[in-house]
């Protein structure tokens, strides 16, 4: 078995594989490879290796469960991290760097269990994600980052799991994972069934680190040219995990999946009365676009459309507030 990863500036290549030597190369602009030079690690099998973002340091994960580091300037060995288990379990299987220069880490994955995430710039402060029980291991696959490093991916036998920044799991919405909200339920369960289908990507779950759910946002693309837009349909959390920043984490999310879908803005509305929520979302930069009378049924009540610009709106047109109300019956969208 032989593992490589090249240098994002792509001039460079490290390879392991059944053996503890590591090989590094040069690699020129006419594609040729040049070895020049040959490591150690500790002293078992390379799984994986890979590179930060700026080309100048690699990692490797091994087999007996230690992950060594290099600057690829120097020979010497930047330092050694070890894993949390022994007796094969510790063993490294994936090993990554955070490809964005506003965080600088380290994640990697043993055989099962755990993720280990690692400051690195430093490579002193460590935080520990356990996947599963104590009574119920899980065999891991693999881990990646997203682009922005906000979160991390991780892969079981199974399926993924997202993990965010502020260690909370955000899990793409299922049905199965739906059944357990019953308690923060607003609609009947087709309603959910039917955004499941249809835009699954803007349905997420965000759960305590035991993995019950604590909280969920559920919304929809909609609209054309530059009214192409995301929206928020619901966003609730359990009374108990309100503010904690779980409801920011989730908008966060759905902006992201509304920035990679080139939108204008993401919306949402909110009762006029709901004075709470309002200056809530204000707070994540929301801002008031229009009143939309008798947007409320059973009592009859105003409605406020609330916007936030997203990149594409540069000159952020589509929040300037209307001078006028409308009627919901005049709404497109």
């Amino acid at each position: 078995m032989c593992v490589v990863s090249v240098s994002p500036d792509g001039t460079k290549m490290v390879a392991v594989g059944d053996t503890n030597q590591v090989f590094v190369y040069n690699i020129s602009r006419q594609g040729q490879y040049e070895l020049i030079q040959t490591l150690n690690t500790v002293k078992d099998a390379g799984f994986s290796c890979a590179w930060d973002h700026s080309s100048t340091k690699f990692a490797v994960g091994c087999q007996d469960g230690f992950v060594c580091l290099w600057d690829v300037r120097r020979s010497k060995r930047l330092t050694q991290l070890t894993s949390q288990q022994t007796n094969g379990r510790g063993a490294v299987r994936s090993v990554k760097f955070s490809q964005s220069s506003s965080l600088d880490l380290l994640a990697f994955t043993e055989h099962t269990s755990f993720v280990n995430v690692i400051d690195a710039r430093t490579f002193e402060t460590r935080d520990i994600l356990r996947i599963g029980t104590p009574t119920a291991e899980l065999n891991l696959t693999g881990l990646t980052f997203s682009s922005d490093s906000r979160s991390i991916f991780v892969g079981t036998e199974q399926t993924i799991l997202e993990y965010d920044d502020e260690g909370y799991r955000l899990v793409p919405s299922e049905s199965n994972v739906f059944r357990h909200l019953h308690r923060l339920f607003l609609y009947y369960q087709k309603f959910y069934f039917n955004y499941l289908l249809r835009w699954p990507e803007y349905n997420v779950i965000a759960t305590s680190l035991d993995g019950r759910p604590i909280g969920y946002v559920m919304g929809k693309s909609e609209g054309t040219d530059s009214n192409w837009h995301g929206h928020v349909t619901v966003l609730t959390v359990a009374p108990s995990y309100r503010r904690l920043g779980v409801a920011r984490q989730l908008m966060r999310r759905l902006e992201e999946v509304s920035e990679a879908g080139q939108m204008w803005f993401v919306d949402l509305f909110v009762r006029i009365s709901n004075v709470a929520a309002v200056r809530m979302y204000q707070g994540m930069g929301y801002s008031i676009y229009r009143r939309v009378l008798q947007y409320y049924s059973g009592p009859e009540e105003d409605g406020l459309d609330m916007r936030k610009a997203l990149s594409k709106d540069r000159l952020k047109q589509s929040i300037i507030p209307l001078k006028h109300p409308v009627h919901a019956s005049d709404l497109d969208y």
